[in-house]
């Protein structure tokens, strides 16, 4: 796995949540693995960070783990909520 991060679990009324602070670099290539590792466990998941993942739904410039990981989303019933903007600036 590429994917480099720290996760927590949060005690809640409602049960446990995992939260996970993840990165993974631009030089390293983002493979499914990554994200059904990540999502792992059966508990509602909040996933923050940093994947260097573009895609036409929340950037102009589109990439390859951008639909990657818009495929893994819609697959799985998540939400993904990115900039509006870019965060660099080439």
């Amino acid at each position: 796995m590429h994917l480099e991060g720290t996760a927590i679990y949060v005690m809640l009324a409602s049960g446990p949540v995992k939260i996970l602070a993840v990165c993974l670099l631009p030089s390293r290539p983002m493979i499914d693995l990554d994200l059904s590792a990540s999502f792992s466990g059966g508990y509602p998941i909040l996933m923050a960070g940093d994947l260097s993942a573009k895609h036409l739904a929340w950037s102009p410039r589109p990439t390859t783990r951008g639909s990657i990981l818009c495929d893994y989303a819609c697959e799985n019933s998540c939400l993904i909520y990115g900039p509006d903007t870019p965060t660099t600036v080439l």
